[in-house]
């Protein structure tokens, strides 16, 4: 099998861990607290503005927190612990 560099495995040996980190990214991405405020705050708003900022939005901080978090782990390696700051070596 091809390994990339870093060690950073494509796929996760237990999914049981891997399924536990989709509540995190499901919050981080949520954004039902700030949608009325978005939507009354638009000029000319309406429901086709408002979708295309949504789908905008949605795909920004998903390749943000993937770009992000596929940089961290390739930094550290095979030795991330929970707590991404415990890995870190200076």
């Amino acid at each position: 099998m091809n390994n990339p560099a870093g060690g950073m495995k494509a796929f996760p040996t237990d999914w049981f861990k891997a399924a536990a980190a989709v509540p995190n990214v499901i919050l981080a991405l949520s954004y039902q607290m700030n949608f009325f405020p978005v939507f009354k705050g638009m000029r000319k708003a309406s429901d086709s503005r408002m979708a295309n900022a949504v789908i905008v939005a949605v795909v920004f901080c998903t390749s943000a927190y993937l770009t992000i978090g596929i940089l961290g782990y390739n930094y550290v390696g095979k030795n991330t612990s929970a707590n991404f700051l415990n890995s870190l070596s200076y």
